[in-house]
């Protein structure tokens, strides 16, 4: 058993390194959630799960080369959210916690995006309010907490983030460094916005509200 335990290991190893690193959740800026990795063609075993201790939700899992898991875990009526490294095994790397500045009856959660060639992973959180950006080792590198967003930044090669921020009906540009580029204020009704994407000449296709915005990205 212990022998099979370790090449399923090795095959999920090997998987990794023979795939693209998730730069962002769905895989590629175009959001066409594509790996380049079969699947299980028999019905799986469990191999681990993690339980966040406080019961709250979990976000969008996002992967890199090494095969740490980044996650972000938030409840509806709490008013802290949580969010951490896992490595393959599902054993804790590091973690940290972003308490909110108030506390309302809507679900919140937290989403995730992954710019591994600058060492980055972006942590979004819903109704909490807030981006944060992380090295891949847990180290705070900047906060910025005047934005809150349903789905995670789309990052550009640049390494700029794009986000829609829900019913504020607006889009906004972060740089690299945490600072505010632009910010487009849209149309429509309330709006819950969705995963954005970027093509290859810069073109930011968002949408928001009963729209779908075509921005260029510069």
């Amino acid at each position: 058993m212990k022998k099979f335990q370790i090449l399923i290991l090795l095959i999920f190893s090997l998987s990794i390194l023979y795939s693209q690193s998730y730069p962002m959740y769905g895989q590629n800026q175009h959001h066409t959630c594509h790996i380049d990795v079969a699947g299980p063609v028999t019905k799986p075993n469990e191999y681990w799960r993690f339980e966040e201790k406080e019961g709250r939700y979990a976000g969008n899992p996002v992967t890199d080369s090494n095969g740490n898991i980044y996650v972000g875990f938030a409840y509806e009526e709490d008013n802290e959210a949580y969010y951490c490294s896992l490595d393959s095994l599902g054993k804790i790397r590091w973690e940290k916690m972003y308490k909110r500045n108030y506390n309302e009856f809507y679900n919140s959660d937290c989403k995730v995006a992954l710019d591994e060639s600058r060492n980055r992973a972006y942590f979004s959180f819903t109704r909490c309010g807030g981006l944060f950006a992380h090295t891949l080792g847990g180290d705070l590198i900047w906060k910025f907490e005047k934005t809150y967003s349903y789905s995670p930044p789309t990052i550009r090669d640049n390494g700029y983030l794009y986000l829609g921020q829900g019913n504020g009906k607006r889009i906004i540009c972060v740089s690299p460094e945490g600072a505010l580029v632009w910010e487009f204020d849209g149309s429509g009704d309330y709006s819950l916005c969705e995963q954005n994407a970027i093509d290859d000449s810069g073109h930011v296709y968002i949408p928001l509200g009963n729209y779908l915005y075509c921005l260029n990205g510069d």
